[in-house]
């Protein structure tokens, strides 16, 4: 054999040698198991090997300060936090400087998967059509059946955490009943044609309330009552919650309706989400981590206005998204615009996280130029704005008002919020705050605020949700396809906030819980995945057979978690009992007589708020006075006896409503509710009834004076 024959055949086998490997587009590695990738360095990018240092860093850190707080001093906080913080910015800047270069290895990419399908085909064995064909078919109808079982699954585990006890949340927090409330008088002021400024003004309800009390009436901003205010801060949710007013008219069961349908609607955004990114048992299963958490199903029955809407609106941007990165079109800017702009009328800071996402997807969205980034934020600006003039223009049409009073409402919302207080632990260092982010969401949900909304010593997430979560991390640092970059971007507008300007809380970490389930499913069928190429079927199946149980089991806890201990077995705390009670007195008052004739004397305006009973007896316009408005600690049993001779000259009977927790001024050392000048008025006069829970002592008392008495 001649010298050139023989380089000849090399030179084709070496071409040979280079088609059989697999392209690894900057070290992404796709074809490889999670393992033997981390046992790989030299396959690594710089960007995954920074990702990697940083995961290892921050949990680092925060083992550290969980641990020992007392043993980290400030500069080495700040120094694990400064270091957090710089890799990060590397690993984004790296992505930006690759997407202006045109680095963006599409071909590469498509490459592997041909080169994949011609080794799946060479390696199949060779068999008849029939019989390939009947293979084929029966493998189609298992997966079928086993995929519409699990849809059947999911939604019966929707129905027992969510839908089973829908009304199980009797007494509605004050700030998730302003808004039914709002709508519903708006209503009323259209019915009767007058604007809202002069309605709010004149309307006897609310004269009464600023006449009561004062101080509840104008809490939140100054001089302007707070209901007029409330009438225009967040324009959309208002337009939202017009149609469950309507239908169902203003009850507990109206908010929680408002609040389970956008969850719901959240829910199946979420899982079309995970299944346009990587495929329908990923959707599935990140439905059912989602459910899983504690956090998810406590707000959702709290059910403040803002919340759920937020969340569908972060979904369908995180959607809108994916589709932009898969192929950069305007359409997809149009859309994630538009939402922004909701996101701006819904006077949150939810539009703070939409901004972010739109503007990192924009930057890090492929190859490109500074005209053709340029263009595309201005797509999206231009549609946002177009999506805020359009709900002004309507809402200011609808309920007769103008578009200053609207934007300089929110604009007061958005700003004022961060004036009137914020969480204690605003003054924590960036990597205290990181490791407080940390245990509130995967050691104990117990924050330093909202003592309400949290279940402590339970984690917000449950622990299967934690291990799928970080394994998930690793499969989307190591594959990096459109869809993972969607889910990290959503996590870094979002706790990248949460961990440096704001504070950690479990109603901000809310928005990013639908991708850190869609992320966990990810880490469920990468290793699915990985077991398959490694072990076989049998592997994976086992491995599927043993996630499926530990999540029936973490599903079990978490409703319990919920229905038990946070509803039954909560340590009894101020915030969370003086709100008990209040719907199940609105009730009795109803069917006990009628408003026309009662007058109804809450003990004080901390125990009993008046906008709960404005609430819970929509409708009725029972007359509210205050104790504590007219008796203290020394006045006499004749004061008490003369001021009731007077009321009972026009009311029929006298209904007293006083809590069994005395409160303390502690500039005085008096007590602000003391109702025992009413005991001794009335020797020997037992209540006509009472409210407990739980089988707990009774907080609520009820007294009733009539005229034969």
């Amino acid at each position: 054999m001649s010298q050139e024959n023989h380089d000849s055949h090399s030179e084709k086998r070496g071409d040979a040698k280079q088609k059989a490997r697999l392209v690894e587009p900057d070290g992404a590695s796709a074809g490889l198991c999670l393992w033997t990738w981390l046992g790989r360095p030299r396959a690594w990018s710089a960007a995954q090997v920074m990702a990697l240092a940083t995961l290892a860093c921050l949990a680092a850190a925060l083992l550290t300060v969980l641990l020992a707080p007392a043993t980290v001093g400030v500069p080495m906080a700040w120094a694990l936090a400064a270091l957090a913080y710089l890799l990060l910015g590397f690993i984004l800047s790296r992505e930006v400087v690759r997407s202006f270069r045109c680095e963006y290895p599409h071909e590469a990419s498509v490459m592997n998967e041909n080169l994949l399908k011609s080794e799946k085909s060479s390696a199949a064995p060779e068999l008849s059509p029939g019989i390939a064909g009947q293979g084929k078919n029966s493998e189609a109808v298992r997966s079928s059946v086993l995929f519409w079982s699990t849809i059947l699954m999911t939604a019966v585990l929707f129905y027992v955490m969510f839908l089973d006890k829908l009304l199980i949340v009797e007494d509605v927090n004050m700030e998730a009943m302003d808004m039914p409330l709002t709508v519903a008088h708006l209503e009323r002021a259209r019915e009767k044609g007058v604007s809202a400024h002069n309605y709010f003004n004149a309307d006897p309800i609310w004269n009464n309330l600023k006449q009561e009390n004062p101080h509840g009436a104008f809490a939140y901003f100054g001089k302007r009552f707070q209901f007029e205010f409330f009438a225009f801060q967040a324009p959309l949710l208002s337009a939202l919650y017009v149609p469950f007013v309507k239908l169902a008219g203003v009850g507990a069961k109206t908010v929680a309706l408002y609040s389970t349908f956008f969850a719901w609607l959240a829910w199946m955004l979420m899982g079309l989400l995970a299944w346009q990114m990587f495929g329908r048992w990923c959707a599935l299963l990140a439905m059912l981590l989602l459910i899983s958490s504690l956090g998810w199903l406590i707000h959702t029955k709290i059910a403040y206005t803002a919340w759920m809407p937020s969340a569908v609106m972060v979904n369908a941007l995180a959607l809108a998204g994916c589709l932009y990165l898969q192929r950069p079109r305007h359409w997809p800017l149009v859309v994630m615009g538009c939402l922004v702009g909701g996101m701006y009328m819904v006077g949150w800071v939810v539009h703070v996280f939409g901004s972010l996402m739109v503007g990192l997807m924009i930057v890090i969205g492929g190859p490109r130029h500074i005209r053709k980034t340029a263009t595309d934020v201005g797509v999206a600006v231009v549609a946002a704005a177009g999506a805020i003039f359009a709900v002004t223009a309507a809402y200011a049409l609808y309920h007769h008002s103008t578009f200053a009073e609207i934007h300089t409402t929110i604009w007061a919302a958005l700003f004022g919020r961060f004036s009137q207080g914020s969480v204690p632990g605003h003054e924590l260092s960036l990597a205290g705050k990181l490791a407080y982010a940390f245990r509130c969401m995967f050691v104990d949900m117990r924050t330093m605020d909202h003592m309400d909304k949290c279940l402590e010593g339970h984690p917000a997430v449950p622990l299967l949700f934690s291990v799928l979560f970080g394994l998930g991390l690793l499969y989307s640092i190591k594959q990096r396809s459109a869809g993972d970059k969607v889910l990290l971007i959503w996590l870094v507008s979002v706790f990248g906030v949460l961990g440096s300007f704001l504070t950690f809380t479990h109603r901000y970490a809310l928005l990013a819980l639908p991708a850190m389930s869609i992320v966990a499913a990810r880490g469920v069928a990468g290793i699915a995945g990985d077991l398959w190429r490694w072990q076989g079927r049998l592997a994976r199946a086992a491995f599927g057979v043993g996630v499926a149980v530990l999540l029936a089991l973490t599903l079990a806890q978490t409703h319990r978690w919920f229905y038990v201990d946070y509803m039954l077995n909560k340590p009894p705390v101020f915030e969370v009992d003086r709100m008990r009670g209040h719907a199940s007195l609105a009730d009795w008052l109803s069917k006990t007589g009628s408003s026309r004739d009662t007058l109804v004397v809450l003990g004080d305006p901390i125990m009993f708020p008046h906008t709960s009973f404005l609430f819970d007896t929509f409708g009725q316009n029972y007359r509210f006075m205050y104790w504590s408005n007219r008796f203290r600690t020394d006045s006499t049993p004749v004061q008490v006896q003369e001021w009731e001779q007077k009321q009972l000259t026009e009311h029929r009977r006298i209904v007293y409503a006083f809590s069994t927790v005395l409160l303390g001024d502690s500039q005085t050392g008096t007590i602000t509710n003391d109702w025992r000048p009413f005991l001794a008025a009335h020797t020997g006069l037992r209540p006509a009834w009472t409210y407990s829970y739980a089988g707990r002592p009774p907080s609520i008392l009820v007294f009733e004076v009539s005229r034969s008495q």
